[in-house]
């Protein structure tokens, strides 16, 4: 009976993450298109109130420590929606579920189900892209750039780059021959350039070159699923690194001239950054602060702890520290998380779910270690 219900649970933590994981990619594509506004209000409104109910159906599924985690992220959304005018904690709701139910799943499964239903999300949207208002965009340093419906080229980069990593740790897992592999990675990365190049984006050029280079040393490398303490040490360590300059130079701007360079080079991203530390001062301790009327904050720290404060912040690192630490990777899997590091010093997309393939390698199940041909 105990395992003829675990069985039961597996199935249905399974299908709630296959359902929660499609509608939260169609509507974040659809949203981030040029349309129709109604469109999007409809969208937007019919898939959350169907998230919401997965979210509600898969605390019933979860054992004592995810209700918690979830029970916790649920009174955070609630509170600071109600209090601080923050909407915010609603997609970190939608990543713990989908964390938490791939926490039950073999990661070999889980990259399957990103690969098909991110297939199966373009196959859809495609015909939504005809009713985009522009499919390129004028940009006064760079020219006209490609955006396909999106309403930032950026947008289209990143998922784009999300995407290659998406089919490059398919192939990992999925393909047999080295020959068959290391085409599906030449292809992909094809595809990739192309779209990166003509979007405009020189750090998505630059990142998928990177990434290039990292996949092709992992397949130099055995499959090997380990514990790897140094990546996780000093994946943290680069981290806060960067959580400190974001914060530093967008505080000291106006008396800097290496972050007045700085923020040529990026766009004036530390301005921006700078408007919001000087009238908001830094963010609160236990609670969240709305800054949509300082947007776009593209650094990732200063928007992550702004939006969730620092305590509730911390608390979600220290979750994610615990878990990395624990967890066996190979060597694809750490250059995707690298990848999704990287693009946190001048894009807000880490916390993201459909943009950070290396959350769910990192929470996903290993019912194996050693090496896996």
């Amino acid at each position: 009976m105990i395992e003829q219900r675990n069985i039961k649970i597996i199935k249905g933590e399974i299908t709630l993450f296959i359902v929660t994981y499609f509608i939260y990619t169609l509507k974040s594509i659809i949203i981030s298109l040029e349309i129709d506004e109604d469109y999007i209000t409809i969208v937007s409104s019919v898939s959350n109130s169907i998230i919401i109910t997965m979210v509600c159906l898969g605390f019933l599924l979860f054992d004592n420590k995810k209700k918690i985690l979830i029970a916790f992220t649920s009174i955070l959304f609630v509170i600071n929606l109600l209090i601080y005018n923050n909407p915010v904690y609603f997609g970190y709701l939608v990543l713990m579920h989908l964390l938490m139910l791939s926490n039950g799943m073999p990661w070999k499964n889980v990259i399957s189900i990103l690969f098909f239903v991110n297939v199966l999300v373009i196959v859809v949207c495609v015909p939504l892209l005809f009713l985009a208002d522009s499919h390129y965009m004028i940009d006064d340093r760079t020219g006209q750039r490609l955006t396909l419906g999106f309403h930032n080229p950026n947008t289209l980069s990143q998922y784009a780059l999300t995407l290659f990593s998406i089919i490059v740790l398919w192939g990992r897992e999925h393909i047999k021959s080295v020959s068959i592999e290391t085409l599906n990675l030449v292809i992909a990365f094809s595809v990739l350039l192309l779209v990166t190049y003509m979007s405009g984006s020189r750090t998505s050029i630059l990142l998928s070159i990177i990434l290039l280079c990292g996949y092709l040393m992992s397949f130099t490398l055995r499959k090997q699923y380990k514990k790897r303490s140094w990546f996780v040490l000093s994946y943290f360590s680069v981290a806060l690194v960067i959580a400190f300059l974001q914060f530093y130079y967008s505080s000291i701007y106006i008396t800097s001239d290496l972050a007045k360079l700085l923020n040529e080079l990026l766009s004036s991203r530390i301005w921006y950054s700078y408007l919001l530390i000087t009238e908001m001062s830094y963010p609160a301790i236990f609670h969240s602060i709305n800054i949509d009327i300082y947007m776009p904050i593209d650094f990732f720290f200063l928007s992550y702890f702004y939006n969730l404060g620092w305590l509730p912040g911390l608390v979600f690192i220290f979750i994610y520290y615990n878990k990395m630490k624990e967890q066996t990777f190979t060597f694809a899997m750490c250059v995707a998380l690298w990848g999704a590091l990287a693009i946190s010093l001048s894009e807000n997309y880490y916390t993201i779910a459909i943009y950070n393939v290396g959350l769910f390698a990192t929470f996903s199940q290993r019912f194996y270690t050693g090496i896996r041909k």
